[in-house]
């Protein structure tokens, strides 16, 4: 246990950082300008920014130890997504467990990471766990290829989480630069294939953020000219490591659990695929390209022609459904997957924290 990897509820997590001596809120922490630079940067991007800021180029100071999963390589060799989907599944199946527990909502990253296991993995290895709005979001793939043909799993059963190996289609929207709804339907829109320094500018920067701005933007190794392209860096090298990480914050599988889109592949794919996520802004050609995979191997054009992005949310709905006795997400999660959480569950108790963690976890906090 050397750092930290993930940090889910972020107003438990500043209250840590108090205890240990850090002052400051939501990224805002005396002497790390840099980290707080980030914070404000996804604040143009959003709204509401939620989940962690882990700086994947290792260029940003925390004021705790940080273990980045997967730390950036700038791509050197172009692959195309279907090759990319081949290498994974290659990589995956080498951990060979009796079981590979794939969690598929119906969307579009999941239908193409499902698409990949059955066409490589023997079924009888395979368990597809999913939910209601699984089936409404794809019900012919579940009719004609899921239903009394595959085992199968709903997100209310019984999961073996310390069985097999559990696949995510995480962090499949950095790759694809994190495009939803409130972006799409926003002002923002306008502005999606225009210099990035526009919609900035709009959103009140002054000179010396939009220098700051262009060194981060330098960082990715390659030209950044549109918001697009802008929102596709900051979230792939800020915000795949939160998404990659989403499984376990849930539901609390250790090192048995797999982010699919999690390589350096789809880093290299999206990097040189940019101008090739969506046409102009007609938001049913997002992430056409993994719909044409998906469409060769089930045949459904109206789910090619149609399908849009979803934000599937339903493993957190039914989290915040059950009694809190069963909601003791943990305060954080290091890099060998300790998961602490305190006596009082839910709730965040600073006397218990500094009662039962505080001398365990010490050393991964700067200050100390």
């Amino acid at each position: 246990m050397k750092s930290i990897q993930a940090y889910p509820e972020q107003k438990f997590f500043d209250r840590i950082l108090n205890i240990h001596g850090v002052s400051g809120s939501n990224y805002n922490y005396t002497g790390y300008d840099d980290l707080h630079f980030l914070y404000q940067l996804n604040k143009i991007f959003s709204n509401t920014p939620y989940g962690e800021i882990i700086d994947r180029t290792g260029n940003t100071k925390y004021p705790f130890k940080v273990n980045v999963r997967l730390p950036w390589k700038i791509p050197t060799k172009e692959v195309d997504l279907e090759t990319a989907c081949e290498n994974r599944i290659k990589e995956i199946s080498q951990r060979d467990p009796e079981q590979f527990y794939v969690y598929w909502s119906g969307g579009i990253d999941s239908t193409l990471m499902l698409v990949v296991f059955l066409k490589n993995i023997n079924h009888n290895k395979i368990t597809v766990v999913l939910g209601k709005t699984s089936i409404t979001e794809n019900p012919e793939f579940y009719y004609n290829f899921l239903r009394d043909k595959i085992k199968l799993l709903f997100i209310t059963d019984d999961i073996p989480k310390n069985q097999g190996v559990h696949i995510t289609g995480d962090p499949a929207d950095t790759i694809w630069a994190i495009l939803d709804h409130s972006f799409m339907e926003g002002e923002s829109r306008n502005y999606l294939h225009k210099p990035y320094v526009e919609w900035f500018k709009y959103r009140g920067v002054d000179d010396t953020f939009l220098e700051k701005t262009h060194v981060f933007m330098a960082l990715s190794g390659r030209e950044i000219k549109t918001l697009f392209e802008a929102r596709w860096w900051f979230y792939l090298n800020c915000k795949s490591q939160s998404k990659s990480t989403s499984i376990i914050t849930r539901f609390n599988i250790n090192e048995n659990f797999c982010p699919f889109y999690e390589s350096q592949d789809f880093d290299a794919w999206s990097y040189y695929n940019t101008d090739r996520m969506i046409i102009g802004s007609d938001w049913h050609t997002y992430k056409y390209l993994a719909k044409e995979i998906i469409y060769k191997f089930d045949k459904n054009i109206s789910y090619y022609n149609t399908k849009s992005k979803e934000y599937s949310n339903e493993p957190m709905q039914l989290t915040a459904t059950k009694p809190l006795s069963y909601r003791t997400t943990p305060l954080f999660i290091t890099d060998d997957y300790q998961q602490p959480t305190l006596s009082s569950g839910f709730f965040f108790s600073s006397y218990l924290y500094k009662k039962e963690l505080y001398e365990t976890y010490k050393d991964l906090f700067m200050p100390t």
